[in-house]
């Protein structure tokens, strides 16, 4: 099943650039290749391959899915593993109560097509659903009540991107005085509220 959803996603993801377009697929599975050619007795599997017909269909886009060994996937099959420091968020309920003081923000800046926990959302790579790649790179902050939840290593990046717009942004961060970015939350015109992290799964 993963196999054919990864195919869905990558179509979907790409859209802006292969309408109209034909698309040769490459997989190591050769489940994938069969039953988009064939179906499947799995109504899971079948829906899938409707949403990617239906895709295609919409997008003009001719779809060929092609096998190919394992030994000569090697890059693109190591790429389906990697965790991406985007791959955590909070819980539901830890969400809403650090968010009800202030109200809903509009965008989420750190998150993928997996784990959002708003509407629209940056993404570090391209998914299904992402409004921007690289939230750093975005230049619309000020536009937007950002709710951030960073990796740890692009924390000094961000608060020095919320203060460069002085935007209205929650920045959720572990309670890390230690840290070397902990002095840049107090530092210049304004400060931030901090919330501590206790609860956080990955999607």
């Amino acid at each position: 099943m993963w196999g054919l959803l990864h195919c869905l996603h990558c179509l979907e993801s790409f859209l802006d650039i292969i309408r109209h377009e034909s698309v040769q697929i490459f997989t190591d599975n050769s489940n994938v290749v069969r039953v988009m050619g064939q179906g499947s007795t799995d109504l899971r599997l079948n829906d899938i391959v409707l949403r990617t017909i239906s895709l295609t269909i919409k997008h003009d886009i001719s779809l060929l899915p092609t096998w190919v060994p394992r030994d000569q996937n090697k890059i693109a099959d190591g790429l389906t593993h990697l965790e991406g420091p985007c791959d955590w968020t909070l819980m539901a309920d830890v969400f809403q109560k650090i968010i009800a003081p202030w109200g809903l923000p509009t965008i989420d800046r750190f998150a993928s097509h997996s784990n959002h926990l708003l509407d629209r959302f940056n993404s570090m790579l391209r998914c299904p659903g992402s409004v921007g790649i690289n939230a750093l790179a975005q230049r619309d902050w000020l536009e937007h009540f950002n709710w951030c939840f960073p990796p740890f290593n692009l924390i000094p990046s961000v608060t020095s991107i919320i203060r460069q717009f002085s935007a209205a942004s929650i920045l959720v961060l572990p309670l890390w005085p230690s840290s070397s970015w902990w002095p840049l939350l107090s530092k210049g015109q304004h400060s931030f509220l901090l919330y501590t992290v206790v609860a956080c799964y990955h999607a």
